[in-house]
């Protein structure tokens, strides 16, 4: 009878290292990988704050976005969190302005940088109004 006991009391040992090694795995392992070119950024709520009124001062998404390192996506979130309303989504584009610079060189994309928007939406301005625009790259 000692040896079947002996032999069954080492196994509960083992179990308890086995429980260890299990915790200590479970501790050092992450839930989520978001390492995977994505960084994962949270605004204080006095960051969103001042977001709220940049946004109410004017400030596009694009460009809010890009000022406190977070996806147009999550600064829209935070606005509707607020309860503030999402412009129209239409932007005030002055197009004398962006047909001169544009015949004097600057790209789409360079232009869409200056005013805060995507130079798709440049483009499509540009097209609405009957600019001429240059033949895309590789067309």
């Amino acid at each position: 009878m000692v040896e079947v006991l002996g032999a069954y009391s080492r196994m509960s040992s083992d179990l308890g290292r086995v429980g260890s090694l299990l915790a200590r795995s479970a501790v050092t392992s992450p839930s989520r990988d978001v390492s995977a070119g994505q960084k994962q950024v949270r605004l204080s709520h006095a960051n969103q704050l001042v977001l709220v009124e940049s946004y109410r001062d004017g400030a596009t998404l694009v460009a809010l976005a890009r000022q406190f390192g977070i996806h147009k996506r999550t600064a829209a979130e935070i606005l509707a969190r607020h309860g503030v309303p999402r412009r129209g989504g239409r932007v005030a584009l002055d197009l004398d302005e962006i047909a001169h610079r544009y015949e004097g060189g600057e790209s789409l994309a360079q232009l869409g940088k200056q005013f805060g928007v995507d130079a798709e939406t440049i483009r499509t301005a540009m097209i609405r109004a009957g600019i001429p625009t240059r033949p895309r790259r590789g067309r």
